[in-house]
């Protein structure tokens, strides 16, 4: 089967349908294992490919071969697909709108994570199960906060721009209560690995099939935790059918090819040669 017709098949049926439970599974959704190969890497290789690597090529960048969700048809572009996100799940949590603001609490012995905004990806993620299943973090529902509160918050250090934002907010404000996790590490090169890239595309297929479209599949969105679990976080650039902004069936098969990219295109042909990208100042 070609990427052709890998892409053209997954794009009219997902994100409702999760391609890993496909049988059989697409071509290269999990890519085959380079651990064997890495075993004869000699310290001439990996120093000759840092090199290039330094001047913006991995040599090492299609070793997991071609990416299935690369678009090769560009008429699916302006195909008509419909998207059925069903009825819209009670938002009532936090604000759907406004800058992000983000603090730790302690809540009944245990530390919180409370967050002003994402609350329309919440209700999406909350109604398909994602939280419970360990994807994202589980949502606890919603604080609401006093003047006293919002004062608490203004005065923690290096909070003033906190202090403006929520300064001029009308009305009662609500905080989502997340899930704190105290031993996790953003991902990188440093802990990145095939078992992390696979966990990670599978959460993304899930959050995206609760029809949330994350918008920053970065590093630092991504959560390694001990055992390789791996939870994403940060909604603040997500996009729902029911929200503001318009998303489409193509958006979301776009965001996943990204997301092949960033994983088996970037971090682990880095992580191979020990290469740590920079950008440039």
């Amino acid at each position: 089967m070609t990427t052709l017709n890998i892409s053209a098949g997954i794009i009219r049926s997902y994100p409702d349908q999760n391609p890993f439970e496909l049988d059989p599974l697409p071509y290269s959704l999990i890519p085959h294992s380079m651990e064997l190969e890495r075993q004869d890497d000699t310290p001439q290789f990996i120093e000759a490919a840092r090199a290039m690597a330094a001047y913006g090529s991995n040599p090492l960048r299609w070793m997991y071969g071609t990416n299935p969700f690369i678009l090769i048809d560009d008429r699916l572009l302006d195909e008509k697909m419909p998207l059925e996100p069903g009825p819209r799940p009670p938002s009532d949590i936090g604000h759907p709108e406004g800058k992000t603001v983000l603090v730790t609490v302690q809540l009944e012995g245990h530390v919180r994570l409370l967050k002003i905004k994402e609350s329309e990806a919440y209700a999406h993620l909350l109604k398909a199960g994602v939280c419970a299943r360990g994807y994202v973090q589980m949502c606890y529902g919603w604080l609401e906060l006093t003047p006293e509160h919002v004062a608490q918050v203004a005065a923690l250090p290096g909070a003033s721009y906190m202090a403006q934002y929520l300064g001029y907010r009308a009305g009662p404000i609500r905080a989502l209560l997340l899930e704190y996790f105290v031993d996790a590490q953003q991902l990188s090169i440093d802990n990145v690995s095939e078992k992390v890239a696979e966990a990670a595309m599978r959460a993304l297929c899930e959050i995206n099939k609760a029809h949330v479209l994350h918008g920053d599949i970065e590093g630092r969105n991504i959560l390694v935790l001990p055992g390789e679990r791996v939870v994403l976080v940060d909604f603040n650039y997500a996009k729902c059918p029911h929200g503001p902004q318009s998303v489409i069936r193509q958006d979301f098969f776009f965001e996943l090819g990204k997301a092949w990219t960033y994983l088996y295109g970037q971090l682990l042909p880095d992580q191979r040669i020990g290469f740590h990208y920079t950008i440039p100042e």
